[in-house]
């Protein structure tokens, strides 16, 4: 009925080929099954294969539908960002579609609503901006239609985390040591220092590992060292080991969804 098709052909020139290819191709299972189908019975398994198309049912405009040899939706697997990842700022939103045939279309939805203007062809991915959400978990639905009319979907959350942790570092402490008898050379024994943190963060649970990079005043870095925090509860950590002299602490730490929060602490090591 004219150039409509999904690659803007039409007409009888194009209908009958595709149909008779479509026979050809339920004709060849059946044979490679040990069956022997008549042509009713070929015509009767494309019909219950056929897309309905207009009004329900076969009608004088689509007959049975659009002819087609298989009904098995596209699978969407490997979502990114993983399905219960925390996220932040613009992350981008993909997925794999797999199916017997091309991907047609595809759409995204956020809690529901849309977050495309228009379906968009194979899948290559979109930039989403979550500092439009609020934190907190969201539901994001992708929609691949093949170009049978099948249709696939997958549906998973993200934890939306646009907030940057508070680290406050309470106190420092240095470990005493006993005195030392004089001899000659510098006082190279080790001084344990250790920090007492607080840490609040909403979006995560569980620890968070922070780094510690020691470094003297006129001399080089000692570290990072690699510190366990847990949100919601003071906590004593060992930041580092070291000789005498005044140090500076710089303590750097990323939650799940990679917000980051950085301290800086002046230390005399006696």
């Amino acid at each position: 009925m004219g150039p409509a098709g999904i690659r803007a052909v039409g007409g009888t020139s194009n209908a009958a080929p595709n149909a008779a290819g479509a026979a050809a191709v339920v004709l060849a299972a059946a044979r490679r099954a040990g069956q022997a189908p008549s042509a009713a019975e070929i015509r009767s398994s494309l019909g219950a294969m056929a897309l309905d198309l207009g009004e329900p049912g076969p009608d004088q405009v689509f007959g049975l539908g659009r002819v087609r040899v298989t009904t098995t939706p596209p699978r969407l697997v490997t979502p990114s960002p993983a399905a219960l990842a925390s996220v932040r700022g613009r992350v981008a939103v993909k997925f794999t579609a797999l199916a017997r045939t091309r991907v047609a279309s595809w759409t995204l939805a956020v809690d529901g609503t849309p977050v495309l203007g228009r379906a968009q062809t194979y899948p290559r991915g979109i930039t989403l901006d979550t500092r439009r959400l609020p934190d907190g978990w969201h539901g994001l639905s992708a929609v691949a239609k093949d170009y049978p009319g099948n249709i696939g979907r997958l549906d998973w959350s993200v934890k939306v985390d646009n907030t940057r942790p508070v680290l406050i570092v309470r106190s420092v402490k240095v470990q005493a040591l006993r005195p030392r008898p004089r001899r000659a050379g510098p006082d190279r024994r080790l001084r344990t220092v250790r920090l007492v943190v607080a840490l609040a963060d909403p979006g995560s649970t569980g620890r968070l590992n922070a780094t510690i990079t020691a470094t003297r005043r006129g001399g080089r870095a000692e570290g990072p060292r690699t510190v366990g925090i847990t949100p919601g509860q003071l906590r004593t950590v060992v930041a580092a080991r070291l000789t005498r002299g005044r140090y500076t602490l710089r303590i750097v730490l990323a939650d799940r969804a990679g917000n980051t929060v950085t301290k800086s602490k002046t230390v005399l090591v006696k």
